[in-house]
């Protein structure tokens, strides 16, 4: 991240916000697909610490503009592990700015307030213990109580997550880079194609084509939340967010935060599991804590409807995540190494999902309310 980057960025932000004079500036690491500042900033009020972040280039006006809005609704609504974006002088939640990506190419910039909790966690280093997991899957079900009377449709220019894994698993012709990642991913690409084709014959008809939808976060991992004392007190990222089935976010949190990575470091209180696999202990332990919280607010806890097609859904879910990592440009950039590693992982956990669609139903699919 070069002087001129952050240079460029602060002057946005001192030109359209009024948030006092910026004293210190650091490049948050943990991002993957945007770039995110730490600021400090002196003011009449005191020192405070606001969070810049320059959204990836592509981003569209009108995507910021529903993510946005989903912020302030939720803060609205009452749901308070969010930051909701700082407004302008302009009265403008975001602004446009000139930042560099090779070649001046403009990206927007919003402005949040700086969120308490640490920052411990991973999507690919998961070790979160008992209490940590619990918390995080009431989190989940407390947003989706929250977002379920949300009154909208998709963001603009969307696609739901069964679309956009056939766009790029079945249909994009990936650049070839060149790069030992491109050969490794042409050598599953057959295997890969026959399995998102059956996922996606029985996700998108039938059982789950009528599941409930609302509003999902569609990117709830542990590095998205902020951790304070065993509990999730903030939540991060939305701009993935957007309407589709209920039970993928659950799905995808099943991915995120119960999958067994090859360089984990090991989790005290989980038995031991296999690599590249999801640990049912740790699934079950999400799927109840999720139920118990969610019986208590609409939309009420899982449908038995919803936990039948959970298997189907993991499934999907995962190709979900694999489609990121196949086909964006921005991780290909970031690190082969990183990337490489990805793409194992999630290639041998599609296996294991497709092998052991007997046990996810056993675990999601007892009737259990909670």
């Amino acid at each position: 991240m070069t002087g001129t980057f952050v240079e460029k960025i602060l002057d946005v932000v001192d030109a359209h916000y009024d948030i006092g004079r910026v004293v210190a500036a650091r490049h948050l690491t943990s991002g993957t697909v945007n770039a995110n500042f730490l600021v400090a900033t002196d003011s009449e009020d005191g020192r405070e610490e606001y969070v810049v972040r320059c959204y990836r280039w592509g981003r569209s006006e009108a995507r910021l503009h529903y993510e946005h809005h989903l912020l302030q609704y939720l803060e609205q609504n009452g749901f308070p592990c969010i930051a909701v974006p700082i407004r302008c002088l302009d009265g403008a939640t975001f602004v446009r700015g000139l930042v560099a990506n090779g070649s001046d190419a403009e990206r927007y910039v919003a402005v949040f307030p700086r969120l308490a909790g640490e920052d411990c966690y991973s999507w690919d280093r998961p070790g979160c213990g008992t209490a940590e997991l619990t918390s995080a899957a009431a989190v989940l079900a407390e947003y989706h109580a929250v977002v379920s009377g949300l009154r909208g449709g998709s963001a603009p220019s969307s696609q739901t997550v069964a679309e956009e894994v056939e766009r790029t698993l079945l249909h994009e012709h990936l650049p070839v880079r060149g790069r030992s990642f491109d050969s490794s991913y042409a050598g599953s690409q057959d295997r890969v194609r026959r399995q998102t084709r059956d996922v996606l014959d029985r996700t998108v008809t039938g059982a789950c084509a009528t599941l409930p939808r609302l509003v999902i976060h569609r990117d709830f991992h542990p590095g998205n939340c902020l951790w304070s004392n065993g509990r999730v007190v903030g939540l991060l990222d939305f701009d993935w967010s957007d309407l589709d089935v209920r039970a993928l976010d659950i799905a995808l949190a099943a991915v995120y935060f119960c999958a067994v990575w090859s360089d984990q470091p090991r989790v005290a209180d989980w038995p031991k599991a296999p690599i590249d696999t999801l640990c049912p202990e740790r699934l079950a332990t999400f799927a109840s804590a999720y139920q118990q919280t969610a019986s208590a607010a609409r939309p009420g806890p899982l449908e038995v409807r919803e936990r039948d097609c959970m298997p189907a859904l993991i499934a999907l879910a995962n190709l979900f995540v694999l489609a990121w990592v196949v086909g964006d440009e921005a991780l290909a950039e970031r690190s082969e190494q990183h990337s490489l590693r990805y793409l194992e992982h999630h290639l041998r956990l599609m296996d294991w999902i497709a092998a052991n669609q007997p046990l996810l139903r056993d675990i999601f699919g007892d009737g259990r309310p909670v």
